[in-house]
């Protein structure tokens, strides 16, 4: 970025290595990666020019297309407010995840906006009838994402009368979400149907679609331990960083100081603009 304007639009359609030759056309540290149809699955982070990871050289930020630029840089978000979901409870046979809990609770103690629903509190209802109020939102739970049947890929909630806890693609993309920030802090939550032209049709589609500025999602199922290191460290670099850069920083941690493979943290990407 050179004055807060993209100095370089693209990683295109067939680049699948980073090589030293486009790494010479590139004059600053902040990218954006307009992929094409599956190249929406690829961890841009872990390509490797034989010396460095592309991460230790740059921090990335993804687009589905040109055109949502100028409409993301338009968004306000209306609130400030941080709804932190952890560890849903639920009846559909999702297992629990203790280290969401504790990855919630550590996250809301770096906020005085924020608000933390863990367990039978966090259900789906309470989610719908707030989340136009929200500010950043971040979910640490289950995802399922349904490769036959898309728009029925769901977010893992508590249940109660009204809802059955599973908030599904079709519900999200009925739903106004106006936040700047949300950070799906569960397993796959990055995938999505490849349609025609450069669109993944997912959570991340859906949430812009909705409204929301930027959404973390994740590329695979991640394991728990690394990932809540990795949030935890995501929403502290907040407080000095540009959102690619504070999710950067969050995995060069777990790279540099807890396991180098890039399983540990390739996983999430970060789609929007700073």
């Amino acid at each position: 970025y050179q004055n807060n304007k993209p100095s370089l639009l693209g990683i295109f359609a067939h680049c699948t290595v980073f090589n030293k030759r486009i790494e010479q056309q590139i004059s600053g540290k902040n990218l954006v990666i307009i992929p094409e149809g599956k190249l929406h699955y690829l961890p841009f982070g872990s390509l490797h020019d034989g010396s460095n990871f592309l991460l230790e050289k740059f921090s990335y930020s993804l687009l589905p297309n040109i055109t949502i630029m100028d409409q993301l840089s338009n968004r306000k978000a209306s609130s400030e407010k941080t709804p932190i979901i952890g560890n849903p409870a639920n009846d559909k046979g999702f297992s629990s995840l203790e280290m969401s809990e504790l990855e919630t609770s550590a996250i809301s103690n770096l906020s005085y906006r924020s608000k933390t629903l863990q367990g039978k509190q966090a259900t789906e209802t309470e989610f719908k009838n707030n989340v136009s109020n929200f500010g950043v939102i971040h979910f640490a739970g289950h995802a399922y994402f349904d490769e036959i049947a898309p728009l029925s890929s769901s977010l893992v909630m508590a249940g109660d009368k009204i809802n059955d806890g599973m908030f599904t693609l079709s519900e999200l993309y009925e739903t106004n979400i106006s936040a700047d920030l949300v950070t799906l802090s569960a397993c796959e939550t990055g995938l999505g149907s490849v349609r025609s032209g450069d669109e993944v049709f997912g959570f991340t589609h859906g949430l812009l679609f909705s409204g929301a500025n930027s959404v973390v999602s994740s590329l695979w199922k991640v394991p728990d331990e690394e990932t809540g290191l990795l949030m935890l460290g995501f929403y502290d670099n907040l407080e000095s960083m540009a959102k690619s850069e504070a999710l950067q920083q969050a995995k060069l941690f777990i790279l540099n100081d807890v396991n180098s493979h890039p399983y540990y943290w390739a996983s999430f990407q970060y789609t929007g603009i700073n």
